[in-house]
């Protein structure tokens, strides 16, 4: 009715009823519209012009920030969100706080980097929602400043035996060979863990070698679009890696490229642990001792207490079965629903995911005693051991030492902005390239000044010269 009788009261224009309903619905939606509803919107527009991962991580990353702005707003969980009140610069504040603090994560913090990535995905939606007239304006957002720029650190050749030396200790003799093939590779290529777990001999749709048909030309990696920046591409193939690949006879040039086969294992309080669900660790403590939920879950004492207390748990009567360890029956139910850090993720095609190949080749690093970064003290963070991330890093780090420029190395790392090559990678060479480039020029000059000496004469009392050794004088000079 108050639309109806609006529209009468402003014209009988067909057109310009239109308008009116138009109008009078944008204002009821800026006072109504909830948080779930305008993400549907938002993501419905990113199907339409963005890959299946971006999307994946856009939703993931909103649905966090929507569970933390709950708890902090007292929303119940079935409730909504009401737009307008989310979208404050108050807000943003305290939400920044909750993911630094680790809330709606399984880690007890996150890192500032970790922090602004979710963030800035934040910032798009709420300029979406600006846009659209949902809210009046978009918060001024600073990111948080990070001291130290990369997470880890370059691994280096020795570094890298080491952890090759430990390889047959995490994943078991049997599966040795192959991931000791994949380090080789992620050290030979510069790639990350994703791309090498989609590197084909022969598959156009996949990340694939070009092998040269002239002797004068080079081998070449083919980069398809479908891979993190979306672009087509085509780098060079680095000698390593050449050398590397051709070890392999023609006829077996066929599938992928890297296969690491799953992880041989024995439950071990060191290498397997799981975290039972809220549900599961509720009813434990009433049963059984810190120290045998720990022993059951491979972890310590205190790490138990940790989950109790961050679940919110308490014990409230004497425990039942005090001295008595978890029976192996509940321990294998409870891990069937737990995380766990060693289960061997098997993709759609029976490979193994790329997101455990990563675990994996990050306790390897772990194995091997490589720390590539440590906790500053009086903080709360943890050392950090080699990934293979880090060993994408050496690469970098060798090549820069090798002598090769910024641009070549933006090139072979993908980097769709150079800021990035010069920000994680210090795209410059290392200090002793550096300084031996500055010694060879100074050594030049300091070579002119002496032929010049010679030619003008080192007595303290000026040189009176010829016309014929003026002309000299400069036509060497010239010639400098």
């Amino acid at each position: 009715m108050l639309l109806r009788s609006c529209a009468v009261a402003i014209t009988d224009s067909d057109e310009q009823l239109s308008a009116a309903r138009v109008k009078i619905s944008v204002a009821i939606d800026e006072s109504t519209l909830g948080w779930s509803e305008a993400l549907d919107r938002y993501l419905t527009k990113l199907k339409k012009r963005n890959r299946r991962k971006s999307i994946e991580d856009a939703t993931s990353r909103l649905g966090i920030v929507e569970r933390v702005l709950k708890q902090q707003m007292n929303v119940a969980d079935d409730s909504e969100l009401p737009l307008s009140l989310c979208m404050k610069i108050e807000v943003f504040d305290e939400l920044e706080i909750g993911l630094l603090e680790g809330k709606e994560s399984i880690k007890s913090e996150r890192s500032p980097n970790t922090v602004n990535g979710i963030m800035r995905t934040v910032m798009a939606f709420t300029r979406f929602c600006r846009d659209r007239k949902w809210i009046k304006e978009v918060p001024r957002w600073k990111k948080i400043s990070v001291d130290d720029v990369m997470k880890g650190r370059p691994v280096t050749g020795e570094e890298l035996d080491r952890m090759l030396g430990a390889v047959d200790r995490i994943v078991g003799s049997g599966s040795a060979a192959s991931w000791e093939f994949t380090l080789n590779v992620l050290w030979q290529s510069a790639f990350r863990v994703q791309d090498v777990m989609e590197f084909s001999w022969d598959d156009p749709n996949f990340i694939h070698p070009v092998w040269p048909t002239r002797k004068s030309k080079h081998p070449t990696i083919v980069i398809p679009s479908a891979q993190k920046n979306g672009k087509t591409e085509e780098i060079p193939m680095l000698p390593g890696l050449r050398q590397l690949l051709e070890t392999m006879p023609k006829s077996e040039r066929t599938g992928w490229v890297v296969n690491p086969l799953p992880v041989e294992y024995t439950l071990d309080s060191q290498r397997n642990w799981f975290k039972p669900s809220v549900k599961d660790l509720a009813g434990m403590i009433p049963l059984y001792s810190n120290t045998a939920i720990a022993r059951a879950c491979g972890v310590s004492d205190k790490t138990v207490a940790n989950w109790i207390n961050k679940a919110g748990l308490e014990r409230t009567e004497p425990i039942q079965k005090y001295g008595q360890p978890v029976p192996d029956s509940l321990i294998r139910r409870i891990k069937v629903g737990s995380r766990s850090k060693h289960l061997n993720f098997v993709s759609r095609d029976g490979r193994l995911s790329h997101q455990h190949v990563s675990k994996v080749i990050a306790s390897i690093g772990k194995e091997a005693g490589i720390i590539v970064k440590s906790p500053r003290k009086g903080t709360k963070g943890k050392t950090k051991y080699a990934s293979a991330h880090d060993l994408r890093r050496g690469v970098a780090h060798r090549l820069i030492n090798a002598g090769v420029s910024a641009e070549t190395l933006k090139v072979l790392m993908r980097h769709s902005d150079f800021s990035t090559t010069e920000r994680y990678y210090g795209a410059k060479r290392k200090a002793q390239s550096a300084a031996q480039e500055i010694v060879e020029k100074l050594d030049s000059e300091c070579s002119k000044s002496e032929l010049v000496g010679q030619l003008v004469g080192t007595s303290t009392e000026r040189a009176e010269l010829s016309e014929s050794d003026i002309r000299r004088l400069k036509e060497l000079l010239s010639r400098i």
